[in-house]
């Protein structure tokens, strides 16, 4: 599965789409969240990581959650923000659909608002 647009400044993908910023960086991506049970294997000098590793069988609990969703909504006010898993199809829909329905004025806004 290719790397998908699916809001302005927020992406879904795999962990080889992530890997692949380390050679091109087409979209512009400032940001990777990464909720894949392992680290990126490639790395992107001027690209922020963060990890919050799930376990597609687990229970997600809601302060982690909550984690997650307060550090897309941090990094997508400063640039395009990748949220990937291992295949882009298990664990990172979920935090990505659920930006979509945060307030657009909290997505956008970049300073004081």
């Amino acid at each position: 599965m290719a790397m998908t647009k699916v809001f302005e400044r927020l992406y879904l993908g795999a962990a080889r789409d992530a890997d692949l910023l380390a050679v091109t960086n087409p979209f512009g991506i400032t940001a990777i969240v990464n909720v894949n049970t392992e680290v990126n294997q490639q790395t992107r000098t001027g690209v922020k990581y963060a990890h919050f590793p799930l376990d597609e069988y687990e229970r997600i609990l809601p302060l982690r959650f909550e984690r997650i969703m307060t550090a897309i909504s941090k990094l997508i006010r400063t640039g395009n923000v990748l949220v990937q898993c291992g295949g882009g199809i298990s664990r990172s829909p979920m935090p990505t659909i659920t930006t979509l329905g945060t307030p657009l004025r909290r997505l956008r806004c970049s300073g004081t608002c």
